[in-house]
């Protein structure tokens, strides 16, 4: 919505005009009354009250915390706004569009907070470029590739799209050689990220000449004693086999 349609009690409390507002059909969590939601970077303000109430009860999220999780949920006949664990809010057609904008405005957010401290990260965004390095042996429109984009951003980075966000543009940033060369991994790390690497490539159900040559290359360049290699190579080539039980 227009920032300008706001009620007049919550233009008084803002500091300057909103990146976005929304309006809620309702009130949160499928209360009845109205609901209003402002993002100001970084704070999302929410703002609720029942109808016949004069003011509005407010709550304030950090969208640069790290568990400041923010999810549009569509389907053919509505749209809901899910606020970390403790809000929701129905959205109008016209809304889910401003939503959608937002949320894409935060993840950047978020992503650039994670690629400023990248070092904390190290090897976990890592593991990430050496997934997206994995994942390019595919043709990038095919369906499979948007699987394993799925396995990226769910199974390893724990549905946190901006994490993977900033594993990406380091990707793109040509930084996974300096990564592979500068990042202090222990045996145990190694090991997880070799398996991540076998468990994306299986997940098409194919492993194929080219994969197979690439994660050998990933394991030398990681310091993988050969016996380490080949005890995970066969655990999760064993796993994902289930033509063994048939």
């Amino acid at each position: 919505m227009d920032a300008k349609f706001l009620p007049e009690q919550i233009r008084q409390q803002l500091d300057g005009d909103p990146d976005y507002a929304l309006r809620g059909s309702g009130g949160f969590n499928g209360k009845t009354g109205e609901s209003y939601l402002i993002f100001q970077s970084p704070r999302l303000l929410l703002f609720e009250r029942n109808f016949g109430d004069n003011n509005f009860a407010q709550s304030m999220m950090d969208c640069a915390a790290d568990d400041s999780m923010i999810e549009l949920v569509q389907d053919r006949f509505s749209s809901e706004l899910k606020i970390g664990n403790q809000y929701s809010i129905k959205l109008s057609g016209l809304e889910t569009n401003t939503a959608a904008l937002m949320i894409s405005q935060i993840e950047s957010l978020k992503k650039q907070l994670l690629l400023n401290d990248s070092e904390i990260h190290k090897p976990l965004m890592l593991l990430i470029m050496i997934l997206e390095d994995l994942k390019h042996c595919n043709d990038p429109d095919s369906s499979e590739n948007h699987i394993l984009q799925d396995y990226i951003v769910s199974g390893i980075c724990g549905g946190n799209r901006p994490l993977y966000l900033a594993g990406l543009e380091l990707y793109r940033q040509g930084a996974l050689t300096a990564y592979l060369d500068n990042t202090v991994l222990d045996i145990q790390q190694k090991r997880c990220i070799l398996a991540n690497m076998l468990e994306l490539v299986m997940r098409d159900g194919e492993f194929s000449k080219e994969e197979q040559k690439i994660i050998i290359n990933y394991g030398r360049k990681l310091g993988i004693e050969q016996q380490d290699f080949d005890a995970v190579w066969n655990v999760i080539l064993d796993k994902n086999c289930l033509a063994l039980l048939l």
